[in-house]
């Protein structure tokens, strides 16, 4: 299947890399004239970054009513069974086209393509699915995300330590691809002990209880290779509950995460955030928008935001906001101070 890819980099130009004739020409009006309805199945409001997604496709929509009548948006619980059912009514509606993170790499690929085969767009973005019946896509590299996680922490240990391993949502291509990333790095090195491994759901609440139980059961751990999201502030102030000595955490753009890691920096705390930004949302939309729109658009956007380092950090971290905030966002200051300062929910949902 021949493939344009895009590039996103943070704080970068866009990058168009054009591999071979565009699968996605310029045609007019292909899914009839707008308004269009578009439905989003999200595979659930688990973490705080998944709804800070939420947020972000929400958002993008609402700028574009003009062509947009409804935004449709269900949660799937993480639940196989439950997505598919959002998706058949979400059908039922009549929408134009169909974002969807995808609560597995297989087992939504027989809904999806009966979607797609019914003349209906899809756009997946975020998680993936393995099927070849889409639209377009908008990813992160899931392996470069673990691969860079698992180096830093190698080279904080020096290449010999007894870790712990926190995963994200089990079954979850992203986790997948994480975990596929940071083991291959492991693998490399012998002197690299990997004590406990366990899904947090890249929650705080459970990646700190997922924590303190490996912690009681390994008196010595040299270090945390976590996947990411709040997980990472729950594995970090475990470690300091238990008064334990402060080790290398990998991380994300948690501000929850980042706090601690300002304040914890001069008494030797370091850490590494590859990021997943919640922006993918908006990305989602606005590729969305070109397809109903019958313009050229890329079949697979990568977004690849620099990791953010000890070096960035202070210009990422808003004390100011509360520990949900992330800090890779495209949405305005009038809806992050809304959302996160007054409780408005009314950005989180469709119309």
């Amino acid at each position: 299947m021949c493939k344009r890819f895009l590039l996103v980099m943070t704080g970068v130009v866009l990058v168009s890399l054009l591999l071979c004739p565009v699968g996605g020409a310029a045609k007019k009006d292909p899914y009839g004239p707008p308004p269009w309805k578009i439905g989003f199945s999200n595979i659930s409001l688990v973490n705080t970054w998944r709804t800070q997604l939420q947020m972000e496709v929400s958002v993008e929509a609402r700028k574009h009513k003009d062509v947009i009548a409804n935004l449709y948006v269900t949660n799937a619980e993480n639940r196989v069974e439950k997505q598919i059912s959002d998706i058949e009514d979400l059908v039922v509606k009549g929408i134009d086209l169909l974002l969807i993170t995808p609560a597995s790499p297989t087992a939504l690929n027989s809904t999806i393509k009966r979607v797609y085969e019914q003349g209906i767009a899809v756009v997946i973005f975020s998680e993936t699915a393995t099927t070849e019946k889409y639209t377009a896509r908008v990813h992160r590299d899931d392996v470069g995300y673990g691969r860079v996680m698992a180096e830093w922490l190698v080279e904080q240990l020096n290449g010999e330590g007894k870790i712990l391993v926190l995963r994200g949502i089990p079954g979850n291509s992203c986790d997948i691809g994480r975990w596929k990333g940071g083991e291959e790095v492991f693998k490399k090195y012998p002197g690299i002990k990997i004590l406990a491994s366990d899904y947090g759901d890249w929650a705080y609440d459970k990646g700190k209880r997922i924590s303190e139980e490996m912690l009681a059961a390994h008196p010595h751990v040299d270090g945390v290779w976590s996947s990411g999201a709040a997980m990472s502030q729950g594995c970090f102030e475990a470690i300091l509950e238990a008064k334990r000595p402060i080790i290398p955490i990998s991380g994300e753009d948690n501000n929850g995460f980042m706090k601690m890691w300002v304040k914890y920096m001069d008494k030797g705390f370091s850490s590494i955030a590859p990021c997943y930004p919640t922006y993918m949302g908006q990305i989602a939309v606005q590729v969305a928008l070109k397809i109903l729109k019958g313009e050229e658009y890329p079949d697979t956007t990568w977004v690849t935001p620099e990791p953010i380092t000890n070096e960035e950090i202070a210009n990422y971290v808003r004390p100011d906001l509360p520990d949900s905030y992330w800090a890779l966002t495209h949405l305005p200051k009038k809806v992050v101070d809304a959302y996160y300062k007054e409780g408005d929910m009314s950005y989180l949902f469709g119309f």
